[in-house]
């Protein structure tokens, strides 16, 4: 069983997410260090908190950030990784914090 909760969907779909996750790092893309993948969980509790997995050969397995992130962090973050100078919304916004230093993206 892939997902510990839900429908059957939602498992069939964690079992995809899962499998092509495994299947990831043996491609050309992601041992040239040019592609991430970003996985968010976005079914948060009250607290606003929700589970993002980051997938990149930078990031050691098992790192955690204690810093707050929101949507528009993995916005600025896509945008940085993108070269993307022009952020959008609340992407630009000084208090935004990004997430390359706290994943070593």
């Amino acid at each position: 069983m892939c997902a510990p909760s839900g429908g059957v969907r939602r498992r069939a779909a964690s079992c995809r997410v899962i499998s092509g996750v495994k299947r990831f790092p043996a491609t050309e893309a992601y041992r040239s260090d040019t592609t991430t993948i970003f996985i968010t969980f976005d079914e948060g509790t009250g607290s606003n908190q929700v589970t993002t997995v980051v997938v990149d050969p930078s990031t050691p397995s098992g790192t955690r950030s204690a810093t707050p992130f929101d949507h528009y962090s993995l916005l600025k973050t896509t945008e940085e990784l993108l070269g993307i100078r022009t952020q959008l919304a609340h992407a630009g916004d000084p208090a935004t914090h990004g997430m390359r230093a706290a994943f070593h993206l």
